[in-house]
């Protein structure tokens, strides 16, 4: 072989054109599943100011700072163009893929390369890759391989350098994603598999990665527990799951197939075999250290270390939906494909020629199967209908497939879904405000008001689902218990413009145009800026038949419209303007 193809150069890039390749759907992919509520709706996201929030309060729904930061500064680069938050993924994938590569390396495992290959072009991670949201996943990876690799170089070297820098790698992707608190655990069977054993010297150098870790997982635990709405199972029941899902993950990485994003539950009466099973392939291999060498003990010992904090042991939100997810089991991964590697590269009996006839047919297999599930994360739509192919009990994914209808004007397939959503979970009250949301377009306004009022029941301090019910009873006509709906929106949110202009638009069909003018004040104190706040000022001060103001700020909305380029817009308040010069009070709709 020309020395070029041995380069290091020419396999790194190898790695990364394989990476690039597999992923070339991904590129043309849309935002799904709860893209809009971390990215493209998470005011934190597109807050200019949010910074502070991001790291020093607890607006979010999960501490993970560095990941919601890195969304931040997309967001100013490419703000609702999905492509630039896929390009980001795949590269620090690929830079992933390469880190492991040295890890494998580092630790002087046989066939490095192949093992880095396997991880990258392995259809268990696609969620974390292809989908937007799983940023924490693809941005906490590349850092948790360099802590690794740090860690083993001072092992070799004793030098304070790359302990430091094993440090700070951890500590930075502690905080973009909570799992990994289990790299203290990592770095203490790397130290066993680098020397043999575990002087209590050492465990010093360790523990100041145990305490980072201990802090990781309490902010975990605690934002973790405000998002959980059922009881955790009780803790046998939970002990038995986490038995089942080491195997489960084991399979899919041997058996790649029927992946989803998310995956039946299933029901195991407190069954503890496969954990049993699990703890004694442990011991076996332990004890079989002199006869198969080391190998397999230390991968299996990694591949369950690496999965504690995704086992349910700790209840999460997601648990609600399944036991098990692909973007789980990441970190495990490692494990399966550098065993494998090592196996094919050392395959006694066989020639070079023919384990490498292997190597290449297996990695075309897993190149095959990640760039075909890859291709499912294009729209929500063939997200979901992939999720519903192999779960066709999914509430949330019936949930998604609804709101897809719903934007697109099918209204009869939207509210069939989320009637199917709520069958599955009756007590989920974002489904709820769905089929009410439909429901109103649709005409139904009582069935709208009915399902509005069984989310508020779930979620009494929901702004929106108030917002919702006004926004029904307003269509009906029913003043008085829309205005009552609309002030329960902005008591609980204070700052949302919408429902207020909404209330003060019910004021004025009231008769109450001073109370009306009121809300405009607040809403151009909140954003001066507002053509909202304008527009309804001009409302209220023509309907007071002060004209004069009522003239000057619809010129002011106008002015706002024309420098926004909504020629939409610009027309309504044209008319607008138009109406209050000729001392009429303008009626079109919102802007």
């Amino acid at each position: 072989m020309p020395p070029v193809f041995r380069s290091r150069i020419f396999l790194g890039g190898c790695l990364v054109l394989a990476v690039a390749l597999c992923y070339l759907p991904a590129m043309s992919a849309g935002f799904v599943w709860d893209d809009d509520l971390l990215v493209t709706e998470n005011p934190l996201v597109k807050g200019a100011d949010s910074l502070p929030y991001i790291w020093a309060s607890s607006a979010a729904t999960d501490y993970t700072p560095l990941t919601t930061t890195a969304f931040w500064l997309q967001w100013r680069l490419w703000a609702d163009n999905p492509v630039g938050y896929h390009f980001v993924n795949i590269l620090l994938f690929a830079l992933s893929a390469l880190l492991l590569w040295r890890v494998i390396e580092l630790l002087a495992i046989p066939g490095a390369w192949l093992g880095a290959l396997l991880f990258a072009v392995h259809p268990v991670n696609v969620a974390s890759v292809a989908w937007i949201a799983e940023l924490k996943n693809a941005l906490s990876l590349p850092l948790y391989l360099a802590a690794v690799a740090c860690w083993l170089r001072f092992l070799d070297s004793r030098k304070i350098a790359p302990w430091l820098l094993a440090l700070a790698a951890t500590a930075l992707a502690l905080l973009s994603k909570g799992s990994t608190v289990i790299l203290p655990l990592v770095l203490l069977l790397c130290l066993w598999w680098k020397q043999r054993r575990v002087r209590g010297c050492d465990l010093l150098w360790l523990l100041p990665f145990f305490l980072l870790a201990a802090l990781g997982a309490l902010a975990t635990i605690h934002f973790q527990s405000r998002l959980v709405e059922a009881a955790p199972a009780p803790m046998p029941e939970r002990i038995a799951r986490a038995g089942h899902a080491i195997w489960f993950y084991l399979g899919k990485d041997v058996w790649p197939f029927a992946l989803c994003a998310v995956y039946p539950k299933w029901r195991l009466d407190g069954n503890f075999l496969p954990l049993i099973l699990a703890a004694g392939l442990a011991v076996a291999l332990w004890f079989a250290q002199k006869r198969l060498t080391r190998g397999p003990f230390f991968a299996w010992a990694y591949f369950i270390v690496a999965l504690p904090p995704v086992l349910g042991l700790v209840n999460m939100s997601f648990l609600d939906q399944a036991y098990v997810a692909d973007w789980w089991q990441q970190l495990a991964l490692p494990a399966a494909c550098a065993l494998v590697a090592a196996g094919l590269t050392l395959w006694p009996g066989r020639t070079i020629a023919e384990r490498s006839i292997a190597a290449v047919f297996l990695v075309l297999f897993l190149c095959g199967r990640t760039f075909t599930d890859a291709s499912a994360y294009q729209s929500m739509e063939s997200l979901c209908i992939r999720t519903l192919k192999y779960n066709p009990d999914s509430w949330t994914a019936h949930d998604n497939l609804g709101n897809v209808y719903n934007l697109d004007g099918d209204l009869a397939l939207a509210a069939h879904e989320y009637e199917i959503a709520l069958r599955l979970k009756p007590s989920d009250p974002a489904t709820h405000s769905n089929l009410g949301t439909v429901y109103a377009r649709l005409d139904r306004l009582d069935d709208a008001i009915a399902q509005y009022r069984a989310a508020l029941a779930l979620a009494p301090d929901s702004a929106k689902y108030w917002f919702n019910l006004g926004n029904a009873f307003r269509a009906k006509r029913s003043n008085a218990a829309a205005l009552d709906a609309f002030t329960h929106a902005v008591d609980n949110n204070a700052r949302w413009i919408s429902p207020r202009y909404a209330m003060g638009s019910v004021l004025l069909d009231l008769g109450r145009p001073a109370d009306a003018g009121l809300q405009a004040a607040t809403i151009m104190h909140l954003d001066p800026s507002s053509i909202t706040g304008h527009y309804l000022m001009a409302r209220a001060a023509a309907a007071s038949s002060r004209f004069d103001i009522a003239v000057a700020e619809a010129e002011a909305a106008l002015e706002i419209a024309q420098q926004s380029g909504d020629a939409k817009t610009i027309l309504q308040m044209q008319e607008a303007l138009a109406a209050c010069k000729s001392r009429m009070q303008p009626l079109s709709p919102p802007p």
